[in-house]
């Protein structure tokens, strides 16, 4: 399943990345972020909010949308990201 993917320049060198995956993101599928060791926040998660971080690479978005903000920094790699948009595939195909 293909993500939309839509860059925008922020301040400070870092970018906001735009991602539209086809199905929106659930609760449940955070797990698969969990088992790639992402940090998820308790209170983000008990409030409803999708928010995973690894390094300084920090995706957040309300539970079910398909609408999700990343967030990176001069030093994120294009595999990060790479990476991470693979894992989101495989959560909303989860």
């Amino acid at each position: 399943m293909p993500v939309a993917k839509q860059v925008v320049k922020s301040c400070c060198g870092s970018n906001a990345i735009i991602l539209q995956p086809e199905k929106p993101i659930k609760k449940y599928q955070v797990e698969v972020f969990r088992a790639a060791e992402y940090s998820i926040p308790a209170s983000f998660y008990d409030a409803g909010i999708f928010y995973v971080q690894r390094n300084n690479l920090i995706a957040s978005a309300s539970f079910g949308t398909a609408k999700i903000s990343l967030r990176t920094s001069k030093s994120t790699s294009e595999a990060e990201i790479n990476e991470f948009i693979n894992l989101l595939e495989q959560a909303v195909n989860s």
